[in-house]
């Protein structure tokens, strides 16, 4: 069994600062006056092996903190890495510690500590290394260190109340203390297995008393058996006996319901043989039914494309309707025009034969009056002063302009009618096509109507051959229900 060699503390209730206390040994006495800290120092050894802060006589951890003023030295834990400096305020310290080293019979040191955070949450460390509870009680419990019996201090008054104590407390501490206490449910657990085995043994006992009773009812059973294996040979003899006049009968029956069987069965071949007659008629008038249709769907077809075509006929009349009148409308302008034109031709035409008149009178006039200045000329030399020859000149030259103009009049003249002629009969041309393409459309329309007036006559015939072949099949129809 190990012991515990020594204690540091840092910050623990009056210990302030850092403080080693030990070593200690196999025999360990402290002593001091009231106020020293002995009762300090078996809280810091309750606190780091793992006692609740209400069995160290305070409500919070917090409470354990040194508060006699402020601590300006950090807090640090030797061997460990904490290297974080408290606050220095008129509070005090916000963290405190404990470590204990242990020291096995094998000569191994365990390192024990438990450290009060800001929070003022408890923090476990297992030779330097953060742990939980858990594991840190265990690490206890494996040097027989049981903090739940408390089997390692002995506090202050402690004798005297475990004097005190009553029989029943006083057997509750000694179990806690040597550990058994921890054994109670599986005391409890083997005491009722046992008491089950008991029950069961009676049980079983019980059971066997009963089997022997079976056994002697068994036997009276038996003889009762034998018995009833008689009485049932007999009924079965009578069954069988009943079974075989049943089946007489039955035979009976089954002849008669053979005969009427095959009676019915001529009757279903006949009247399977008109049903087979009455299919073929069916299928018959539905193939013509099948074609008719086929027949008044074309037709229908038909007809709405007739429709279509007569719709678009008569778009294209209204369209050539509304041609023909622009036609006309231009043809009656062109008329006007032509009147208009023949009657300018007319007029040109005159003032063409009278300026041709007044030509021919002017070329007869200068043929005559060169033939009589020849003449005179042959006859007698005539001499022209200046002034009469350049008269002479003038006049000639204004005759020469004079038939220059009329020509160019009369050219003019001439080429407009010829434009004009050739408008005429162009327009006449246009006014004959229009009016050949209006008498086809007219015959068009006509045989529309005729081909419409053919298609309704067509349709109702169609129509009311389909109304009657409905009517024919109907009646085939029930006639075919009323026979099945």
């Amino acid at each position: 069994m190990g012991r515990l060699f020594k204690l540091e503390l840092e910050n623990f209730k009056s210990y302030k600062g850092h403080q080693v206390i030990g070593p200690f040994y196999n025999f360990s006495c402290i002593i001091g006056p009231n106020g020293a800290g002995k009762s300090n120092l078996m809280d810091a050894i309750s606190f780091v092996l793992g006692v609740k802060s209400s069995q160290l006589r305070s409500s919070h951890l917090k409470d354990l903190i040194y508060r006699g003023g402020a601590i300006n030295n950090s807090v640090s834990s030797p061997g460990d890495t904490i290297t974080e400096t408290d606050s220095t305020n008129s509070a005090g310290p916000k963290k405190a510690w404990v470590m204990a080293e242990y020291h096995t019979t094998d000569g191994r040191v365990l390192k024990f500590m438990r450290v009060i955070t800001i929070n003022g949450a408890s923090e476990y460390r297992f030779n330097g290394k953060v742990t939980t509870y858990e594991k840190y009680n265990k690490e206890l419990e494996k040097e027989n260190i049981l903090v739940k019996a408390k089997n390692f201090l002995v506090f202050q008054g402690d004798v005297e109340a475990i004097a005190s104590q009553s029989p029943r407390d006083l057997t509750r501490l000694i179990e806690q203390v040597s550990g058994s206490l921890e054994l109670k449910e599986e005391y409890e657990r083997l005491k009722e297995e046992q008491e089950k085995a008991t029950e069961d043994s009676t049980y079983n006992f019980n059971k066997k008393r009963g089997i022997n009773a079976e056994m002697k009812q068994f036997k009276k059973q038996k003889e009762e058996a034998e018995n009833y294996k008689q009485l049932t040979k007999q009924l079965e003899d009578l069954k069988v006996k009943y079974m075989l006049w049943k089946l007489y009968q039955m035979d009976k029956q089954i002849k008669e319901l053979k005969d009427d069987i095959d009676s019915k069965n001529n009757q279903i071949n006949e009247k399977a043989e008109e049903k087979k007659q009455e299919e073929v008629t069916l299928k018959g008038m539905k193939k013509d039914l099948s074609i008719i249709s086929n027949s008044i769907i074309h037709s229908e077809k038909k007809r709405k494309n007739k429709e279509k075509e007569i719709n678009s006929r008569k778009l294209e009349r209204i369209s050539t309707k509304e041609q023909i009148t622009n036609c006309n409308e231009k043809i009656g302008q062109v008329k006007k025009n032509i009147e208009k034109i023949q009657q300018d031709y007319i007029k040109q035409s005159d003032a063409i034969m009278e300026l041709e008149d007044q030509l021919n009178k002017v070329n007869n006039a200068a043929k005559i009056f060169e033939q009589n200045i020849q003449n005179k000329e042959k006859s007698e030399i005539i001499k022209l002063n200046s002034n009469a020859m350049q008269q002479y000149n003038k006049l000639k030259e204004h005759a020469r302009i004079k038939t220059l103009q009329l020509s160019q009049e009369i050219e003019t003249i001439q080429r407009k009618k010829r434009v004009d002629n050739e408008s005429h009969q162009r327009l006449k041309g246009k006014i004959d096509e229009f009016r050949i393409r209006q008498n086809e459309l007219n015959t068009e329309l006509r045989t529309l109507n005729s081909q419409k007036n053919n298609s309704t006559d067509e349709l109702e015939n169609f129509t009311r051959k389909l109304n009657e072949n409905k009517k024919e099949l109907d009646e085939v129809i029930t006639q075919q229900q009323k026979t099945a």
